[in-house]
């Protein structure tokens, strides 16, 4: 009835089948089975130890039962992009804040194939999809519209369904496509939905609100498509002017960035990136063109 700490450590297990009746899987008690792929966890556990499955990276999916009252500190720890089943519709009081770091987590699973139907809402055909887990949202594209997400009524209205998404009942799922104003003013700019710009090219971004982050996704050579993380020697200027005045008044030059006018409203390379992201902590708010050049 109890699998005990650090029993299974670093194994080459690659599948595990647990028996009914097991109550407890302790601390780290798959702890880095690198090679481990599948496991099912019993009805009838309740408690699932500190770093249980630490660095499990080739789990896929993983069903947590109902009966689970008790999850240990990252006891689903650097599992790459592994989905966790949960029986439960919201963590329970005896789970550890920080139980799982990265996990795909989708509450309420009831363990039956469901099937998800998309309405692309004039933008070709997606096939439907059935599946007993959770199902990844394609991302969309049609000529002289914004994708704007997926939604589980017509009109597009509420929010967007996050991905991967999983329902008992909202199966059928509907595209939302959105005008270059529609755009803006919902979504502004973020990591998941760059502008690509060249040098040589000018954007227009809005800022709405102070702290807010525009993204972009930046080009050094146009012919090539490289991008500027990747070509260090390639020195470029931002000139980010607000039209009404303000002004960011930033160069992005190799690996170094200068806040020219020390208010610091800036723009910076992101993480190593192809993205620069252009932010305005200090309230500098309105539409902006964003012009990259060649740094002289």
């Amino acid at each position: 009835t109890h699998i005990h700490e650090g029993a299974f450590e670093g194994s080459a297990v690659t599948k595990v089948i647990l028996p009914e009746g097991l109550l407890v899987i302790d601390d780290m008690a798959f702890d880095h089975c690198e090679l481990l792929e599948e496991i099912n966890i019993p009805s009838t556990v309740h408690t699932i130890g500190q770093r249980a499955f630490n660095y499990c990276d080739r789990l896929s999916v993983v069903v947590i039962p109902e009966s689970v009252n008790s999850m240990g500190y990252y006891a689903f720890d650097s599992c790459g992009t592994v989905q966790l089943m949960v029986e439960a519709t919201e963590k329970q009081d005896g789970w550890n804040t920080y139980w799982t770091d990265s996990a795909r987590i989708v509450w309420g699973y009831d363990g039956q194939e469901h099937t998800y139907k998309f309405n692309t809402m004039g933008a070709g055909t997606v096939e439907s999809v059935t599946t007993q887990y959770s199902v990844d949202l394609p991302v969309l594209t049609r000529d002289g519209y914004y994708f704007g997400g997926w939604y589980d009524n017509a009109n597009g209205t509420g929010k967007a369904l996050k991905s991967p998404y999983y329902s008992t009942a909202k199966t059928q799922l509907y595209a939302r496509w959105l005008t270059e104003d529609e755009y803006f003013d919902i979504f502004g700019v973020d990591s998941k939905h760059p502008i690509e710009i060249k040098v040589g090219e000018t954007v227009t971004i809005k800022i709405t609100e102070p702290g807010q982050q525009v993204y972009l996704h930046v080009f050094v050579d146009s012919s090539t498509g490289t991008y500027l993380y990747s070509n260090a020697g390639a020195d470029v200027r931002l000139d980010a002017q607000l039209k009404d005045g303000g002004d960011l008044g930033d160069k992005y030059t190799g690996n170094k960035l200068n806040d020219v006018d020390g208010d610091g409203d800036h723009c910076y390379l992101f993480g190593g990136h192809n993205c620069i992201i252009i932010s305005s902590p200090n309230g500098d708010t309105g539409t902006f063109e964003i012009t990259l050049l060649p740094y002289a």
